[in-house]
């Protein structure tokens, strides 16, 4: 059985006002002080070693030498905040547990500040073979507002040192819709990165989650977001640059140089394919079934310590719930989804009128047993899903 891994590391220097993720600030890198976020309590949270240590117990308890690692992302949080030796206990641990497939894709998700050229060596002697570099803007002001610590120097010299280090495969992620952003701005952050040619760029429209500061900064009326309008601009003033440069258009935020440097990773998520994920609410999926872990590190190193996989719930997918994934998820891609419902019978066809009406106004078009959406299509994805989902 082939699986993509995911390893979820929650420390961040500081919370981003933007982040809805589960995250621990955990301070200067040296420093190890580690405050939980929301929560004024006297007794200090786990520590990073600790957190070492039960991630390596939970690949102990779910490792399956039956399956093999065609794809292992570290994600987070920032898993740049631990050290290579931290790094080095975490893979050796999986390679114990797992096989890893030859020439697997290996990424890890960085923050200009952690790295260095000597951070990037270290990772590719681990067997690192993707960074993903948290940039988000070249601009300072769009920093300060989505609450970055780096600034346009380090970004730009994050990206010579991971080339430096030795990554041939480098992606950069990227956000558009920052209040106050114009045009100008964004197409001067997308031009800069691209002298730079980057293997895969990430493109992100700013999501302004409820329980974020940002959103109780709108709801105060500190902050402004965009007009429809603009967003619309930025989206395509991003794929006309891209594209223009060469690069393939494959998801709705997501461009690659070349085919082979897709996202493999991500590419299992939106093909509904298999993942198993580890870490304080990391989620897996058997092709049925999606379960989570605990969203804290608390209950969710208890379980560990007591021998126990540390799941909160689980869910199983009826046919209709599976197939209106498949639909969803294709719809952000430029692959599509299939045409014919897969896997059982019980999955409902797609209402024709609706699709009749797609492919008439060029959001969808009919490739052989594939519907795929144009760019047009990947704007109103999910209206989309909402006209064709059973």
């Amino acid at each position: 059985m082939s699986l993509g891994l995911y390893v979820h590391v929650p420390y961040c220097r500081r919370v981003c006002p933007y982040c809805d993720f589960f995250v621990v600030p955990i301070g200067r890198r040296g420093a190890r002080t580690d405050v939980l976020a929301s929560r004024g309590t006297a007794t200090p949270p786990p520590g990073v070693h600790d957190f070492v240590d039960a991630l390596i117990r939970e690949i102990e308890l779910v490792g399956d030498r039956a399956a093999t690692l065609s794809t292992i992302h570290f994600g987070g949080g920032t898993p740049s905040t631990l050290s290579p030796d931290e790094l080095e206990r975490i893979v050796a641990a999986i390679r114990d547990h797992f096989e890893v497939a030859p020439g697997a894709e290996v990424t890890l998700e960085a923050n200009p500040e952690d790295l260095s050229t000597e951070y990037a060596q270290a990772l590719v002697g681990l067997g690192v073979n993707r960074l993903t570099l948290g940039i988000q803007s070249l601009d300072d002001e769009a920093l300060r507002v989505l609450g970055r610590k780096h600034r346009r120097s380090h970004a730009l010299a994050a990206l010579d040192a991971a080339r430096a280090g030795g990554l041939a495969n480098l992606c950069v992620d990227l956000i558009f819709g920052v209040p106050g952003q114009s045009t100008a701005s964004w197409h001067e952050t997308v031009s800069r990165v691209l002298d730079t040619r980057p293997e895969h760029v990430s493109a992100y429209e700013l999501t302004i989650e409820e329980g974020t500061e940002l959103a109780r900064r709108r709801g105060s009326g500190q902050l402004r977001p965009l007009r429809p309008s603009a967003l619309h601009r930025l989206f395509v003033t991003t794929d006309e640059l891209l594209c223009a440069a060469g690069y393939e258009h494959y998801e709705v935020s997501n461009y690659a140089r070349e085919e082979r440097f897709r996202s493999r990773h991500n590419l299992a998520y939106w093909r509904h394919s298999p993942y198993l994920g580890i870490g304080p609410a990391a989620h897996s999926f058997d092709g049925s079934m999606r379960w989570w872990n605990h969203r804290a590190l608390e209950p969710w190193l208890a379980a560990l310590g007591e021998g126990r996989k540390p799941i909160a719930e689980r869910e199983v997918l009826s046919p209709v719930e599976l197939r209106r994934e498949e639909i969803l998820l294709g719809l952000r891609c430029a692959d599509g989804f299939p045409r014919e419902p897969g896997g059982s019978a019980e999955r409902p066809p797609l209402p024709a009128d609706a699709l009749a009406d797609a492919i008439g106004r060029w959001q969808l078009v009919i490739d052989g047993d594939r519907i795929k959406p144009t760019l047009q299509g990947m704007l109103i994805a999910d209206e989309l899903a909402r006209q064709l989902c059973p």
